[in-house]
């Protein structure tokens, strides 16, 4: 389980607030990973810039989280990404 996991971010910025909502399926059931966002796009991985709570799915491999990040002043118009480990070590 968790090869087919899919899901969406929805990135708002208002202010200086910015929040990050993530929906997700396929995941592992019951498992916990590991998310981020990265400077630049999937196809030219930068650093990562803001670590986003676990996600944590629930006993059908879905997931639903949010995040609030302060201090944000624009989204780079050279892109972010987010990286949502399939990994269940919150480590890597």
């Amino acid at each position: 389980m968790g090869q087919a996991a899919m899901g969406k971010a929805t990135l708002t910025l208002s202010g200086s607030t910015l929040t990050v909502s993530l929906t997700l399926s396929g995941l592992a059931p019951n498992s916990k990973h590991a998310a981020h966002i990265h400077m630049g796009s999937c196809t030219s991985q930068g650093k990562v810039l803001y670590p986003l709570t676990t996600v944590v799915a629930d006993a059908s491999g879905n997931a639903t989280v949010s995040t609030t990040v302060n201090n944000v002043t624009a989204i780079p118009s050279s892109g972010w990404y987010v990286n949502v480990h399939n990994s269940t070590a919150l480590t890597t």
